[in-house]
């Protein structure tokens, strides 16, 4: 432990804890998650050791920020994947309980840094904008280069839903953060799970993570937050804001669901190898060309359990 801790004390040396290394924090994660599985320690030194640890951050990068990333994408994610994973729960309810633990830690660190005078938020609104603003003359000009074929009116409407599809994109930062946290947190847990099933091939293999579906009470989130921007009379209000990152949050749940569901399906079919092969491009093509016929199938395997699975996330 104490060389684990040293190691991470390095790494703040070079400022690996700051925001924009965020997506390497998954896999740096993993040294520490797999000790905490193997080893038990009382609570009392682990408060010990990750205080002697913040402080040595603090001494050497003299940044709040650092301590909290340090926090937030360190210390979260390995203790709540370890305690998921010690009591076995399965490989989907690991990911997402703790997915979900390392989200809400996020959302907590951009407010504590908000509070402290670092808005990340403003910033990606300020980003999107500056996209905005360089890709508007691109689009415009392939349109008006397409005018030949394009109906004027029609290029006006393409233009309104292009500005208007960034203008939305700016009120889903809050999902951008859960989603991000979420795909940091499978790759802890699928990298961590393949080095410890090399010693212990007991443990649960992969394929529960296309034998599980998703509880339907999350069919209640969504239809609350659908009501919500339903309802909602400002397209800036808080209301309305919320409701769009639960159903972005939702919907690509669903489409993830839907993949897992149909390979599935595949795998475990009693066609050939070659229909297989053909299925699984004609799912390739589908993934890029129609997304939402994911997100629709996930959304009934959802109400109907088409595959009959037994594991409830």
């Amino acid at each position: 432990m104490c060389v684990l801790l040293v190691f991470y004390i390095i790494l703040a040396i070079p400022g690996i804890y700051n925001i924009g290394t965020t997506i390497i924090l998954p896999f740096v994660v993993i040294p520490l998650t797999l000790y905490l599985i193997k080893n038990t320690l009382g609570y009392k030194t682990h408060i010990l050791y990750h205080v002697a640890t913040l402080l040595a951050i603090y001494a050497l990068t003299a940044s709040i920020e650092s301590c909290l990333i340090y926090i937030t994408g360190i210390i979260v994610p390995a203790y709540a994947v370890a305690y998921f994973y010690k009591k076995k729960y399965p490989l989907p309810n690991t990911i997402m309980y703790a997915g979900i633990i390392s989200g809400v830690a996020c959302l907590i660190y951009q407010g504590l840094m908000k509070w402290l005078g670092m808005n990340y938020e403003l910033e990606y609104i300020l980003l999107i904008e500056e996209l905005k603003n360089a890709l508007l003359p691109i689009v415009t000009a392939q349109l008006t280069a397409t005018s030949k074929v394009v109906d004027k009116g029609l290029e006006v409407q393409l233009v309104q839903m292009f500005i208007g599809n960034l203008d939305l994109i700016k009120q889903l930062f809050a999902s951008m953060i859960i989603i991000h946290t979420f795909i940091c947190t499978i790759i802890q847990v699928l990298i961590t799970h393949i080095i410890l099933r090399r010693k212990d091939k007991e443990l649960p293999k992969f394929g529960q993570l296309l034998d599980f579906k998703i509880s339907r009470l999350l069919l209640v989130v969504l239809a609350g937050a659908i009501l919500l921007v339903a309802t909602a009379t400002d397209s800036l209000s808080s209301t309305m804001i919320l409701g769009m990152n639960v159903v972005v949050i939702m919907y690509m749940l669903f489409m993830l669901l839907g993949l897992l569901s149909v390979i599935g399906i595949i795998k475990k079919s009693s066609i050939n190898k070659g229909l297989k092969i053909i299925s699984s491009i004609f799912l390739g093509v589908l993934i890029i060309v129609s997304p939402t016929l994911l997100i629709l199938f996930g959304f009934l395997d959802t109400v109907f359990n088409f595959r009959k699975v037994t594991i409830v996330v």
